[in-house]
């Protein structure tokens, strides 16, 4: 009953910018103040992703300017020659260094050379709409933000990445919700933008280069614990990536696994309090499930206090994200969520999960 009416009132918090808002707009993109914007990418082993990645944006449609670095973590898939396919001026490629191996180190030593203040940070496996730069880089017309994270759709081309897609709602609006609530517990670095300077204020990645994941995580925390006014979510719909479903069961279990460990480095309080409170609803919930064996009732009650609720929670999000919705996905992410979430929650403190053929140091 808690958990229904608690995520009843937070679905009363997701809403979209004001339409009489600058940035409930389309930005502006003939603007002369518009601030040039590097865009750093640590790639490993995407040469399949990085042409489309490349033209979505080489194509955005910004005034102010901005360069892409794209930095190697030890590819092995010649990632260069499809780079030097590009002609595009402001593109730069960053090759291995035998010291930076892992995300954090590569994404440290781009923004090392970077020669803008406001970095914006993506993943090669992910697509831009033109105005994603201005969508995401409006809010720093405000000199107390220093953090956006923005909205991330992953694409549903067939029923397992419809599923996935479905179960990745719940995330987004977790930190849509927390971010306007000025509780920031989340943040995904397939669609960030920060300050350089309050990245170097924050003190970076320091004390996190050994925990392969959590770049994004680690980084939320800092920078919200220097300034704690200074997180946003962009809401503007043109701020919206979209990324690349896992391929397999392999895969998306691995995923899971790496996002479950990196809670557990996670200094804030509210972080932690937060996944045990997830655990427990999604134990609670199973035994409803099997309650019809014994008593019809809570049956009953799974159905009004957790899938009612959940549907309107997550459909609002879809709405906002511009993300189809639909029905047999959510039936099917209600019934199996709470069993993958306990289990993932269980083995990440057993499993060390995979990453390009790496092991997962958390």
């Amino acid at each position: 009953m808690i958990y229904g009416m608690m995520i009843l009132f937070l679905t009363r918090k997701l809403n979209p910018e004001p339409e009489n808002s600058a940035a409930g707009k389309l930005p502006d993109v003939g603007s002369t103040a518009l601030p040039f914007v590097s865009i750093i990418i640590s790639i490993r082993n995407e040469a399949k992703n990085l042409r489309a990645l490349i033209t979505s944006l080489r194509n955005q449609n910004y005034a102010g300017g901005y360069e892409i670095i794209i930095t190697d973590d030890h590819s092995t898939d010649e990632p260069a020659r499809i780079i030097s396919e590009y002609s595009f001026q402001n593109l730069r490629y960053l090759a291995p260094e035998p010291e930076a191996v892992g995300k954090k180190r590569n994404l440290n030593r781009a923004l090392m050379v970077a020669k803008s203040e406001i970095i914006l940070t993506t993943d090669a496996d992910c697509i831009h709409s033109p105005e994603w730069i201005g969508s995401m880089t409006e809010k720093f017309s405000d000199p107390k933000a220093q953090l956006v994270t923005g909205p991330v759709n992953i694409i549903r081309n067939d029923f397992f990445s419809g599923l996935q897609a479905m179960e990745f709602l719940s995330l987004m609006a977790s930190t849509r919700i927390a971010t306007e609530l000025k509780k920031p517990i989340m943040a995904n670095g397939a669609n960030m933008a920060y300050r350089k300077t309050a990245f170097q204020l924050a003190n970076g990645y320091d004390e996190n280069f050994h925990i392969s994941s959590g770049d994004d995580q680690f980084l939320l925390g800092k920078i919200k614990n220097k300034f704690p006014e200074g997180i946003r979510f962009a809401k503007n719909h043109y701020a919206v990536v979209l990324t690349i479903p896992a391929s397999g069961l392999r895969e998306f279990f691995h995923q899971r696994l790496r996002w479950a460990a990196k809670w557990r480095h996670d200094p804030n309080p509210i972080s932690g309090l937060t996944a045990v409170f997830v655990l427990l609803i999604q134990t609670g919930a199973i035994f409803l499930m099997f309650s019809p064996l014994v008593n019809q009732n809570p049956w009953f009650l799974f159905l009004l206090f957790k899938i009612i609720p959940d549907y309107f929670l997550l459909s609002k999000t879809a709405k906002l994200q511009n993300l189809t919705w639909n029905n047999l996905d959510f039936l099917i992410v209600s019934i199996c969520y709470p069993f993958y979430v306990v289990l993932t929650g269980v083995l990440s403190f057993f499993i060390t999960p995979e990453w390009k053929s790496r092991p997962v140091h958390t």
